[in-house]
């Protein structure tokens, strides 16, 4: 009686010993898995950037071409403004 007594004492000891090292081995292997899932999001966040940007720069490319575009017409309403004029005080100067 006095050994299964002894031994009875022992399961908690045993157990916790056990648990500890289960634990551990289970903390490690989350760990690992946090680590890798950390990682794969931060490479897709990346590649989310980087797609980001090129649309951005895109978007910035387009925008650049439609104010030249912008400026040309202006400046041609502006020729063409001028020599209406032009011709307008000409045709004024022959009616005259």
């Amino acid at each position: 009686m006095q050994k299964s007594l002894a031994s009875a004492e022992r399961v908690p000891k045993l157990f916790a010993v056990v648990t500890f090292c289960c634990a551990s081995i289970l903390s490690k292997g989350i760990r690992v898995q946090v680590a890798d899932y950390s990682q794969r999001k931060l490479q897709e966040m990346n590649a989310v950037h980087v797609r980001f940007r090129e649309v951005l720069q895109k978007k910035e490319d387009a925008h650049a071409v439609l104010r030249t575009q912008l400026q040309d017409a202006q400046g041609q309403i502006q020729h063409l403004q001028s020599l209406f004029e032009q011709q307008r005080s000409q045709l004024l100067q022959l009616t005259s």
